[in-house]
């Protein structure tokens, strides 16, 4: 009787401890990081003024700091021996890199210097190569292609045009001839101001010319500015042509898959009827 009872007390506290899934978990991290970066580059634009603008670029870059560690993640107790979560060497780099790229630049923004910039940049690519690369390895290796799945892959693409909005802010930085811009285009009258506005101008730049659209407002003159713009519009036509079309296309079969095997198994139930 005693374990009877026990039981019947016990069963009612699994039920009890089971919570309906978060908006996060029925999302996905993946999706939930690429909603973060859709909505820091859609809401920036819209507050321009020095002060604001900076605030609000700091939120998003701690935005994706924040999103790119979730998605990137500790290892689950299910795909290692230890019941508890184990921390990843890449999640520590990540973690440490994220972190001084955000107080580099809040430095940056109050004693700004050529060295300084150059360890900032430097700081974001080397964490949004790290980040994306394993991202993408996650989803390359995933065996069913669901919405997160192809999530994954969009962040890659995002985070991609980041990392090369630094890596032309590098540029025009230590030289302010290899880009031309147009008339109208405020860059700042103080160093600080020049730092944030040409970060904020590149990530426009870059995902212009990560989506081959160019509208030649901002035109690279340098020769290293124009090789490295051919070289990311090249291979961002060859991200989306390539890897995101598979991906979508493999989530289409085994949709259809899917549903003929339900199909199958609703026509073999109905021949044991019958």
């Amino acid at each position: 009787m005693a374990v009877v009872s026990a039981r019947k007390t016990a069963a009612p506290s699994k039920v009890l401890a089971g919570k309906p899934p978060s908006l996060v978990r029925r999302m996905g991290r993946f999706s939930f990081l690429l909603a973060a970066l859709m909505a820091g580059l859609a809401i920036r634009p819209f507050f321009e003024t020095y002060e604001t603008a900076s605030v609000i670029f700091t939120i998003f870059l701690a935005a994706t700091l924040l999103g790119s560690l979730f998605a990137l993640g500790l290892q689950k107790s299910d795909e290692s021996n230890s019941r508890s979560p184990r921390v990843s060497p890449l999640f520590i780099c990540a973690s440490v890199l994220g972190v001084l790229g955000m107080i580099g630049r809040e430095v940056a923004l109050r004693y700004p210097n050529r060295i300084l910039i150059l360890f900032i940049t430097t700081s974001w690519v080397t964490f949004l190569v790290i980040v994306g690369a394993s991202i993408l390895g996650r989803a390359l290796r995933t065996k069913r292609v669901t919405f997160d799945t192809i999530a994954a892959a969009l962040c890659v693409y995002m985070l991609m045009g980041l990392a090369w909005a630094f890596i032309f802010s590098n540029i025009y930085i230590f030289d302010t001839h290899s880009f031309s811009f147009p008339p109208h285009e405020a860059m700042g009258q103080t160093p600080a101001e020049l730092f944030h506005h040409t970060v904020s101008a590149f990530m426009y730049y870059s995902f212009v010319t990560l989506a081959s659209i160019g509208y030649g407002d901002i035109t690279p003159v340098s020769p290293p500015a124009r090789a490295l713009s051919a070289l990311e519009g090249i291979s961002g036509q060859f991200y989306l042509a390539i890897l995101v079309a598979s991906l979508v296309g493999i989530r289409i079969s085994q949709a259809m898959q899917d549903e003929a095997d339900e199909i199958r198994e609703a026509v073999e139930r109905d021949e044991q009827h019958l």
